[in-house]
């Protein structure tokens, strides 16, 4: 009679359990930074000052105004657009370093810091673009803008309204000003 071999155990549902943990956690850290990655996205590519961003401006300033505003985005535009290409391959790093196995936590912090300080660089410029615009503006055209932003945002300074858009809300309420 022959003996058979003890069978061995089964770790597998034991490291499937431990697999799922880990990818659900990659999959939740990826999540928060593509979430993250797209609000500062649409707040950068509208300047990252919501209502005062250079395409909220030139939606925002009365037709006469354009003109001017169009020649400051010309002149200093291709500025902005390298510095967003930069913020964004900065992100892109930043999801490599996440992806590398073993992760090495100390490139991944080497990582935010330069995605971080890129965004704020861009952030930076895409205000001082928007300063140089209210300079172009006369106080007339100045006070328009003004009072175009102020029916846009609501009282916690949310926008209400998508840029160029002049009809009020779907849901029927009226227009709140900022105080």
């Amino acid at each position: 009679m022959t003996e058979t071999a003890p069978a061995p155990r089964k770790r597998f549902p034991l490291l499937l359990v431990i697999s799922l943990a880990v990818n659900l956690f990659l999959v939740g850290i990826t999540a928060g930074l593509l979430g993250r990655y797209a609000r500062l996205s649409e707040s950068i590519l509208l300047g990252g000052a919501g209502e005062l961003s250079p395409r909220s401006v030139l939606a925002l300033v009365p037709s006469t105004a354009r003109p001017k505003i169009k020649h400051v985005l010309a002149e200093h535009g291709r500025d902005v657009r390298g510095l967003l290409t930069d913020a964004g391959r900065a992100r892109l790093e930043t999801f490599r370093v996440l992806r590398t196995e073993p992760l090495d936590v100390e490139a991944l912090r080497v990582a935010f810091a330069s995605s971080r300080a890129r965004d704020a660089a861009l952030v930076e410029a895409s205000q001082e673009l928007v300063v140089e615009m209210a300079e172009a503006l006369t106080a007339e055209e100045r006070e328009a803008l003004i009072k175009n932003v102020r029916e846009r945002v609501d009282e916690r300074g949310r926008m209400l309204r998508p840029p160029g858009e002049r009809r009020p809300p779907a849901n029927g309420e009226p227009l709140r000003r900022a105080p």
